[in-house]
């Protein structure tokens, strides 16, 4: 058995330690991608980790066997993949993105943090992150990057490089004020209640429950598509994300399997939330992962038009939003991880579909960091599918521009089904008061791929 020093560890909050146990089943991981405008430069990148790992104390991280706590340790030799071609830029990085998300971290000892670079030019490349993804969340794996650039890149700013607490509490520590015992009888109903509403969710079927790799495709927007989205957004008091929402469930619905239609069923889309602004304690500056979710339904009907799809998604997650509901979850995932060990393999890889059947998922991020700037011109994510979605849109807003990541479970879709689908989403949300004809976003992912009353709306939505 594995024995951690007690002094300088940390336990697993509940989010944590679901993203651990998922790992056993395939990666759970995510990448985060910075487009450099300069050469790039794999040995300074090299020296950029070592310094940044010996500063912060960080490179590897060791598990104790059962799970529950872990401790930090400094990478001394760090590593960086560089990737070269021939072919489109777009095209080597989806493949390298989608190579790093289906590549296993070692347990219970791994370096949880690999870097590539992914030629994009003479004067350009990309510099990208794939980390495990219980040892941070986005604005983490930002801070990181934030010491590593501002080395890299020789802006030598000395706010660029903070200290990081690297053993911040559990669940149960900073948001004590949300899991007191009334207010878990309130989230146990509310689970309860989900629970029974969830066997009418549409699911996408897949070829093999066992195939769990995924797909990554990055996708940009046309100019101007982000002050469209927060003006149409605006008029009908809703907000950028409701429209994401709605456009996804509408450009589902229409390669959604036929018996979901004939029998009415509703689409599950799940949003990840970044929680650490509800905590007890500041978590500006600490690793780990502070995540939470929250779920909206949405009518499998193709003639529900964008702006009343958008009224649907807005009149429930106001009150979600109002009441702090997503922080539900953070009860949800710790049933879920307590749950987990007692599975055999063959439960685990459908526990979570049928507990949380989800048709699809976002995490959607408006990076307002001012420590990005010079060199950086671009920036971009990409998310594991887990054993709950099929797909999953990384939306990323930075410096007024957005990009779309897509992730997908290659056992449910086909080419041109997720082509069709990408093509639908990425035309509503660039054109939102009217969608221009043709299919050009289709056309476009194919080819990068080759190269490698408010209660009556609300009825409406679910279905109901």
């Amino acid at each position: 058995m594995i024995s951690l020093s007690t002094d300088a560890t940390g336990r697993l909050n509940a989010f944590q330690r679901l993203m651990l146990q998922w790992s056993e089943l395939h990666p759970y991981s995510a990448a985060h991608i910075y487009k450099i405008a300069r050469p790039s430069d794999p040995g300074r990148l090299v020296d950029s980790l070592r310094d940044t790992y010996q500063e912060l104390g960080i490179g590897l991280v060791e598990v104790d066997e059962i799970g529950l706590s872990y401790c930090h340790r400094v990478d001394h030799s760090p590593e960086v993949a560089v990737v070269r071609g021939q072919d489109s830029p777009t095209a080597r990085l989806n493949e390298h993105v989608t190579r790093e998300l289906n590549h296993r971290f070692e347990r219970p000892c791994c370096k949880p943090w690999r870097f590539g670079i992914v030629e994009a030019g003479l004067n350009s490349h990309y510099v990208v992150l794939t980390y495990d993804h219980w040892v941070a969340d986005s604005m983490a794996a930002r801070q990181i990057l934030r010491h590593v650039l501002d080395r890299y890149c020789g802006w030598n700013r000395p706010e660029n490089r903070p200290s990081l607490d690297l053993y911040p509490g559990t669940y149960r520590e900073v948001f004590a004020d949300r899991l007191s015992g009334p207010k878990l009888l309130g989230i146990s109903s509310r689970a309860v209640r989900h629970w029974l509403r969830s066997h009418s969710t549409a699911r996408i079927p897949y070829s093999s429950s066992e195939q769990m790799d995924i797909r990554y495709e990055l996708h940009g927007t046309a100019s101007g598509t982000v002050p469209r989205l927060r003006h149409f957004a605006h008029s009908l008091g809703a907000t950028v994300h409701d429209v994401i929402l709605a456009a996804l469930g509408r450009a589902m619905a229409e390669h959604l399997p036929c018996r979901a239609l004939r029998q009415k069923q509703s689409m599950a889309l799940g949003t990840i939330v970044n929680v650490r602004g509800e905590a007890q304690e500041d978590l500006g500056n600490s690793l780990g992962a502070f995540l939470g979710y929250y779920l909206v339904r949405l009518a499998a009907d193709k003639s529900l038009s964008l702006a009343d799809a958008v009224q649907c998604v807005a009149a429930t997650t106001g009150p979600i939003k109002s009441h702090r509901r997503y922080l539900d979850s953070l009860v949800n995932m710790k049933l879920a991880s307590m749950v987990w060990p007692h599975l055999n393999a063959t439960r685990k890889r459908h526990f979570m579909r049928t507990m949380l059947p989800l048709t699809g998922g976002v995490s959607n991020v408006l990076v307002r960091d001012d420590w990005m700037q010079g060199d950086i011109v671009e920036y971009a994510r990409g998310a594991s599918t887990g054993p709950i979605l099929p797909l999953v849109l990384t939306p990323t807003t930075w410096d007024g521009e957005m990009n779309v990541g897509v992730s997908y479970r290659i056992a449910g879709f086909s080419h041109q089904k997720i082509d069709g689908i990408v093509s639908r989403f990425l035309e509503q949300i660039e054109q939102p008061a009217g969608t221009p004809s043709g299919h050009r976003h289709g056309v476009r992912a194919a080819a990068s791929r080759a190269k490698v009353p408010q209660s009556t709306m609300v009825a409406a939505c679910t279905g109901r």
